[in-house]
């Protein structure tokens, strides 16, 4: 869901709170040539730090190169270690994300940290992103509006992107969509596709601006074509629906498939491919629906965690099913999926059980069928 804002694009139903985590220094889209990649190399060798951060990044994201996370790592250390600040955000992004190293959020914080005291703006967002979060830190959403605000007024565009957000949901600062559309809008046009995003979310749903679909559709293009999966998602959305295009489900499967290779957690559920999240808990919520529904044994609410996004869930059973919810241990990681409006989480024994996903309305409260 776009900002827990209700929308068509969100008829999808499911429970989903997230913020941007922006690897901001891994959004460089144009390939590496051969000859670049011996450049650095050998300016890295002769100690210029930030070839090696370039290098590195290469490495982390197989840019003229076969993508090598090990070596990605060693190169970022390297630099990070003479206090080349853009290298301290990149190997930040390595721990916190666990990319090819078990996954460390609290060390990710601290090399965020660095990379934003050295004044590399990146960092500061990415900061900030954890902060908004509360991964690897205690969660201060206004300490996050302070750092995506020094990287705005400083001219880092994602960080324009970041404040958008915070000020769409009210989160951290009191809650002023007109800003955030001015934000947002800013972001844009200073080359920032999560703000292109940002904007097509607000004209799509005549937050803080007049509703305007065709221009959402045109932003979310902008965005998908700039490498963000979120847009690409969005205008799938916007093909499988026919909202403001021609509905169009060969296109939207296209661009969903294109957002999932970006890293598009939720476009990937979409064409229904596995993911794996942790499974908070597994809530008993029989007794509060007894006489809804007298053919039902019992029912469970399920939180999956996955990454920045959580889902809830309703599993029932009528009194002739084995409640297999006994099969999942909350705290474990599950395999899941999502099919509509259900979540299908996999047993240990290879089957599903499935589930009805909730909705979060903007107010908070949460609904489920």
């Amino acid at each position: 869901m776009k900002w827990n804002v209700l929308s068509w694009s969100a008829a999808v139903a499911w429970l989903c709170v997230s913020t941007f985590l922006q690897p901001a220094e891994r959004m460089r889209w144009t390939q590496q040539k051969p000859d670049d990649v011996e450049k650095l190399s050998a300016e890295c060798e002769k100690g210029q730090l930030a070839s090696c951060t370039s290098l590195g990044i290469d490495y982390l994201d197989g840019r003229g190169v076969t993508k090598d996370e090990n070596k990605a790592r060693a190169l970022l250390e390297r630099a990070c270690g003479g206090n080349d600040a853009r290298g301290c955000n990149n190997l930040g992004i390595i721990y916190a994300e666990g990319l090819g190293v078990p996954k460390d959020e609290a060390r990710g914080v601290q090399l965020y940290q660095r990379g934003c005291d050295g004044g590399y703006l990146g960092g500061c967002v990415n900061l900030g992103s954890m902060y908004s979060l509360g991964r690897g830190v205690s969660r201060d959403e206004a300490l996050a509006v302070q750092l995506y605000e020094r990287a705005c007024n400083d001219g880092f565009a994602d960080g324009c992107a970041n404040l958008a957000n915070m000020y769409g949901k009210g989160s951290g600062v009191a809650k002023d969509e007109k800003k955030a559309a001015k934000l947002s809008e800013k972001a844009c046009e200073s080359g920032s596709a999560f703000g292109c995003t940002n904007l097509g979310v607000l004209y799509e749903n005549g937050r803080g601006v007049a509703m305007d679909i065709a221009h959402a559709v045109q932003l979310y293009q902008r965005s998908c074509d700039a490498g963000d999966a979120r847009g690409c998602d969005y205008l799938g959305d916007m093909y499988a629906l026919g909202r403001g295009v021609a509905k169009d489900k060969s296109r939207s499967a296209a661009l969903y498939q294109k957002a999932c290779k970006l890293g598009g957690a939720h476009a990937c559920l979409k064409i229904g491919e596995y993911r794996t999240g942790r499974l908070l808990k597994i809530e008993d919520v029989s007794i509060i629906n007894i006489g809804q529904n007298n053919a039902e044994k019992a029912r469970y609410n399920l939180t999956i965690q996955d990454g920045p996004d959580q889902y809830v869930a309703v599993y029932r059973m009528s009194y002739l099913q084995h409640d297999r919810s006994k099969d999942l241990v909350a705290g474990k990681d599950v395999e899941y999926r999502i099919d509509g409006k259900n979540l299908f989480v996999k047993l240990p024994d290879g089957k599903e059980i499935k589930a009805a996903l909730c909705l979060r309305t903007p107010q908070g409260l949460l609904i489920c069928p």
